[in-house]
């Protein structure tokens, strides 16, 4: 079980948890050997944790159309190129086939086209290369990076990422990148492994990228829905827009930025699919919010935490706040959906 699988358990269970979470840190940081735990069954971005149903299978998706890396670099300080690269930079893609993720790396991609969409100056796009930089470095992420994933092309990713401009071979290295660091975040199976990335998991990540300075020049909301075949999806909105790395039913490979956001991902009283959301809001005070599914179709569990907590200085400092964060999901507030 990860760090933060269990938000919908009872608060009874709130201790068991943040015991996993000082264990799972602290292999990270090297203060006791790995044991590593057994494999979680194969999913899209995981079945959500907050759905009772079981399991859905992945979905089925048509990978002879993947993503050709091209030699093109996008000006992220330019909007139309920014929303090219995104549109350019579906989740099943040449890296993501090699590294047998395709599958998996929704939330990875998520995060990389809202740190895109957040790219607006060169010096935004510093800042967020900083920030997974030292997040990967922090949480010992880059031993997550999947076998099939080159570790120095994932490095130079983020390095073009600070200089203002991605391939779209730098974006499908850096979706590995993030879909790492979520990885090291839930803390489950063996680094290698591919597997979704729960509610839980992704608030942690969004919450330590933050910290770390991502985000601060938008407030993404970030999306968990069920596709139709029941198996969830990671997907963001930021700045009036709406950025998707994988079409269902449409062309393998090409993602979707358009205006707003779709019903379908959201939460809300008409929309079972909804899962969960995690928002940005950025002020004096920063916050990371999260909601997701409660018991009645009309109701969600609420959590919030300020970012500034994750800015460890070392493992030590990651395991206190981990451990805080795991409590914080074990007593959520009851809010009603819209």
């Amino acid at each position: 079980m990860g760090f933060f699988d269990a938000v919908s358990s009872a608060a009874s269970g709130v201790w068991n948890k943040a015991k996993e979470v000082v264990h799972d840190v602290e292999v990270k940081v090297g203060i006791i050997p790995d044991t590593p735990p057994p494999a979680p069954p194969p999913g899209h971005s995981g079945a959500s944790s907050f759905d009772p149903k079981p399991s859905a299978p992945p979905p089925k998706i048509d990978t002879a159309g993947a993503a050709k890396a091209g030699p093109v670099a996008y000006n992220l300080s330019d909007a139309t190129q920014r929303k090219a690269l995104i549109e350019a930079s579906g989740q099943v893609n040449d890296v993501s086939r090699k590294a047998g993720n395709e599958n998996d790396v929704c939330a990875g991609a998520a995060l990389t086209n809202a740190v895109v969409m957040d790219c607006k100056s060169p010096a935004d796009c510093a800042r967020n290369a900083d920030a997974i930089q030292h997040t990967a470095d922090k949480m010992n992420a880059w031993r997550y990076l999947p076998p099939g994933v080159d570790p120095q092309k994932a490095k130079d990713a983020v390095q073009h990422l600070r200089a203002g401009s991605l391939t779209q071979e730098d974006a499908q290295y850096l979706q590995q990148v993030n879909y790492a660091i979520a990885r090291s975040a839930q803390g489950t199976g063996n680094p290698g492994q591919t597997q979704g990335i729960s509610s839980g998991s992704m608030y942690a990540t969004v919450g330590m990228l933050r910290a770390e300075g991502a985000f601060t020049n938008s407030e993404p909301t970030f999306h968990e829905a069920n596709l139709s075949n029941g198996s969830a999806h990671w997907t963001v909105s930021s700045g009036g827009f709406h950025a998707n790395s994988y079409l269902e039913g449409g062309p393998a490979g090409k993602g979707a930025m358009n205006v707003g956001t779709p019903a379908g991902v959201k939460m809300s009283r008409g929309n079972p699919k909804g899962q969960a959301e995690i928002a940005v809001k950025n002020g004096a005070a920063p916050d990371v919010d999260m909601v997701w599914r409660g018991g009645t179709t009309n109701s969600a569990n609420r959590v919030d935490m300020n970012p500034t907590d994750f800015k460890a200085s070392d493992g030590a400092d990651t395991v206190r706040v981990l451990r805080g964060v795991a409590g914080n999901l074990g007593s959520p507030e009851t809010v009603d959906l819209q």
